[in-house]
């Protein structure tokens, strides 16, 4: 006990040390305000920089390394061995086989940045590598040293004059002689037992094993079996989570013997929602902070596996931390609301795993919504794809049946799927599930009437949009009344009609828009069914078709109107 008392003296102290140039370490809420490479740059400025680097835990360690340019050779050459494996049980692995390509890399850059440390560490600490990498690498052969007229190939190479060794391409030449030369000097008898014996071992067992180990290791930092991943997307209730005044203990982190600081950024990453990271704010400095960023570390590692992931490229590592951050903000405001205080106290009295399956039960419930209106919907049982809506609602659809459900975020800058991360989210959600649910309606109803091409509702430029707008314009100008596409002659009659009063662009065409939704609302409601609210609802969504159809013809002339161009009216090209 008194010596892992003093092991966690020391990790503190070197990261007091740093905490000058570095107070980002001591903090997940101040990582929050510093890029990765801010903190690489602090890191390597502070007068110990080794002992801070190892004082970070190993899945930091790995996430600044994979976020560094120039900087990661002095980063591995500062890091622990333990921080080492971590990184080739990551990268070195592609599902069950070690990558070739990647090991070559890995160990060409460790053998550049510490040759004789990792030399020492192979063959003491990860034998089974040194053996997997040169059984790939490496031909081997044996003379009789009393054999006067030895014939050795052009390339070989011994330090004992009897094994001769000879990498099997000319590109890792100097790599493979690097490795050996620092294994020599490092302990030249074992050095040259890892030679004699290469030959007896059988690789596929020797990797099976090498699997197995690795899977152990990287299952205490939450990357587990698949199956048993899976269970973090299980729908939780909110009303399983704790609250009120929180009278326990605060929690004593103990950790293993070699590692107690928690990874800290996952966690500076995932408090990206509104509610979370303010709970963050007022929790950093309490002894609970440990915990929280070691539950979210583990459960960005859990969200990687269930997801299928590798789990070594930077993006992924951000995406599944930020996820975590979204569900739980998302489970926090939905019990605390902007109580920041209440949000906290939540933290403080529920695992961090509870919070983000409560969060993803959440948006679990809009997406069962959501198949069951697909299930029962028009456009569905008449084959037409989700894309038929069109922008912005076919998108929602679309990212809500995804496997992993997205919410598609179409005021930002630039139109984009996110992660559920608000209730507004879940509400904006809801009401286009609504809007959709009125337009399937419509279109069950149109269909009766006008039968409509199951072919071409399907084509990939054609939305729901286009088919209203050019059924309408054959209804005005007199064609046969239905979804086909018109001539060029009867989409600039249509714009005319539309038009009339109106002197010049921008072209209006408010009363042709009251028409176009009128005619449409007395289709749905002839039954008297419709209900005052869909009623209104139903408005405005015409009435939001009209304004992109405004906005899309409303500086056209209707003799430039051109068949390629037409967006919203389905022209017939006759020049076909």
């Amino acid at each position: 006990m008194a010596e892992r008392k003093q092991k966690k003296a020391k990790k503190r102290t070197a990261l007091t040390t740093g905490a000058a140039v570095v107070p980002a370490l001591s903090s997940p809420g101040a990582l929050i305000e510093l890029s990765d490479k801010e903190i690489v740059e602090r890191l390597l400025a502070v007068p110990d920089p080794r002992g801070v680097v190892q004082s970070l835990s190993r899945q930091d360690y790995y996430w600044l390394i994979k976020n560094a340019d120039e900087e990661w050779l002095a980063l591995i050459a500062l890091g622990s061995e333990r921080q080492w494996q971590y990184l080739l049980d990551l990268e070195l692995w592609t599902k069950d086989r070690i990558d070739l390509e990647r090991m070559k890399l890995w160990m060409e850059r460790y053998a550049e940045a510490d040759p004789e440390r990792f030399a020492k560490w192979l063959l003491t600490e990860d034998l089974s590598l040194a053996y997997a990498y040169l059984n790939q690498m490496v031909e081997i052969i044996k003379v009789d040293p009393d054999e006067e007229d030895r014939d050795i190939p052009e390339g070989f190479f011994s330090f004992d004059g009897v094994t001769f060794v000879r990498p099997r391409d000319d590109e890792s030449y100097h790599v493979v002689r690097a490795v050996f030369d620092a294994m020599a000097r490092v302990d030249m008898e074992r050095c040259e037992w890892v030679l004699t014996t290469l030959g007896g071992i059988v690789p596929a067992e020797m990797e099976e094993e090498m699997y197995h180990f690795r899977n152990a290791r990287l299952a205490d930092d939450g990357f587990l079996p698949f199956d048993e991943a899976l269970a973090v997307y299980v729908p939780l209730d909110p009303s399983v989570l704790k609250d009120g005044s929180f009278h326990g203990t605060t929690i004593e982190m103990h950790g293993d013997e070699e590692e107690e600081i928690p990874p800290r950024l996952p966690l500076a990453r995932a408090a990206a929602g509104e509610v979370l990271g303010k709970a963050l704010e007022t929790l950093a400095r309490d002894p609970i902070i440990e915990r929280l960023s070691s539950e979210f570390a583990g459960l960005t590692n859990r969200i990687i596996a269930a997801d299928g992931l590798e789990g070594r490229e930077l993006e992924d590592m951000v995406g599944a931390a930020r996820k975590a951050g979204s569900y739980v903000n998302l489970a926090l405001e939905f019990r605390a609301g902007g109580d920041v205080n209440e949000a906290a106290v939540l933290l403080r009295k529920n695992p961090v795993p509870a919070l983000f399956q409560v969060g993803y039960g959440l948006v679990h419930g809009v997406v069962k919504e959501a198949k069951n209106f697909e299930k029962q919907s028009w456009f569905r049982s008449a084959g037409i794809p989700r894309s038929f809506w069109g922008e912005p609602m076919g998108k929602v659809l679309i990212g809500l049946l995804d496997k992993r459900p997205k919410f598609y975020e179409a005021q930002a800058a630039v139109p984009e799927y996110r992660d559920f991360e608000k209730i507004q989210d879940l509400e904006s959600a809801r009401e286009t599930l609504k809007n959709l649910e009125l337009l399937d309606d419509l279109f069950a109803r149109l269909d009766c009437r006008w039968p409509l091409d199951r072919h071409l509702a399907s084509s990939p430029d054609v939305t729901f949009e286009t088919l209203l707008i050019t059924r309408h314009a054959r209804a005005v100008t007199g064609e046969d009344p239905g979804f086909g596409g018109m001539s060029l002659e009867g989409a600039r009659k249509f714009l005319d009609l539309a038009r009339e009063g109106e002197e010049g662009p921008p072209y209006r065409m408010e009363h042709m828009g009251r028409l176009f939704a009128l005619e449409l609302i007395d289709i749905v409601s002839e039954n008297g069914d419709l209900l005052s609210s869909d009623r209104e609802r139903l408005e405005d969504l015409l009435s939001v078709v009209w304004s992109n159809f405004q906005e899309e013809y409303g500086n056209v002339e209707s003799v430039d109107l051109s068949p390629r161009y037409s967006r919203l009216i389905l022209i017939i090209d006759e020049t076909l």
